[in-house]
């Protein structure tokens, strides 16, 4: 964890030690397979940002109760079980670092674990006896399968808008920080217009996430990624880079980037040359100025919450978003 927000971390470390017991305790007397590849998930790490940010959304607005851990859980079962069934979809070979799920049991024991997972959220979610959070959460798990199917229906498509590409953001991505932040508006019993305001900005952060993580495939190290360089371009991903590099392209190199696209395999000569193009168009100047827009309007969405430290923490981990690019 870097210094910057290490004390944002120590705020919340006994909830989030709360979540992983809670985990832990939902996966203890189960299965061996799935005791083995949820404790590999969790021993993995991570940065925890979702459950983090439901508890930091509590805590906004002064929540003293228990339910916040619960909802955090939820929200890292959702997330968790994702990851182990886009790896497959994916084909990735690393997650944080370590060889994903996949990779050491199968697909289908990866399969079978990330529903199991999702079926432990949404215990979670029953066991907090809130209606609202219940539906929040429910609609966000519809809303990222929805997104990872637009995104598998877009592989190697470069001529992607940049509108587009937003659409499948918010959905695969941004809509499970979206719910994780209005669900901690709703458990500490704000109004309905709060919970919008929480919403907004769970998605502007969630987006700005997603774009930042998108630059860091093209020049990031995998210690820092968790994850190989150029995972995305492989895969045929069509990411912000890419669609901004393809928008300056000339001519000549439009139909190379297309060339590239299209092939049934690249390779690192491939991944080489786009990234040359990418660095020639200054595309990652572009895309970071765009993920900037979006933490923008996360700070003017908190400029309305309430002021106290807690508003504060939420300010310098969207600041530290925008760093991790650099």
């Amino acid at each position: 964890m870097q210094n910057s927000i290490k004390h944002i971390y120590d705020y919340i470390s006994n909830d989030l030690s709360q979540v992983d017991q809670t985990i832990k305790l939902c996966v203890s007397n189960r299965d061996n397979t799935i005791k083995l590849i949820s404790d590999y998930l969790l021993e993995a790490g991570g940065k925890r940002l979702r459950p983090a940010l439901t508890i930091m959304s509590a805590k906004l607005f002064g929540y003293n109760g228990n339910n916040h851990i619960k909802i955090a859980t939820a929200v890292e079962f959702i997330h968790s079980a994702t990851l182990l069934h886009d790896d497959v979809v994916d084909e990735s070979k690393l997650r944080r670092g370590n060889l994903t799920a996949h990779q050491k049991w199968g697909n289908k024991r990866s399969i079978l674990v990330g529903d199991f997972l999702f079926s432990q959220a949404f215990m979670m979610m029953v066991d907090t006896k809130s209606l609202p959070v219940l539906e929040v959460l429910s609609k966000a798990a519809a809303i990222i399968a929805e997104g990872e199917v637009m995104q598998l229906n877009v592989i190697n498509n470069i001529k992607l808008s940049r509108e587009q590409y937003i659409k499948i953001v918010s959905a695969k991505t941004a809509e499970l920080f979206a719910a994780a932040c209005k669900a901690g508006a709703i458990i500490a019993e704000q109004n309905e217009e709060t919970w919008q305001l929480m919403y907004d900005l769970g998605m502007n952060i969630g987006i700005a996430f997603q774009i930042i993580d998108d630059i860091l495939d093209y020049n990031a190290n995998v210690k820092k990624l968790g994850k190989n360089i150029g995972d995305d371009f492989y895969e045929g991903k069509v990411t912000l880079p890419t669609i901004i590099t393809y928008e300056q392209a000339i001519t000549k190199e439009k139909k190379k980037i297309i060339e590239i696209f299209n092939l049934p395999e690249k390779t690192k000569e491939d991944f080489n040359l786009f990234r040359e193009l990418m660095y020639k168009y200054k595309a990652e100047a572009i895309v970071t100025k765009l993920a900037s827009e979006f933490i923008n309007n996360c700070h003017k969405i908190l400029d309305k919450l309430p002021d106290n430290k807690v508003r504060n923490m939420f300010k310098e981990t969207l600041d530290y978003q925008i760093k991790r690019v650099f």
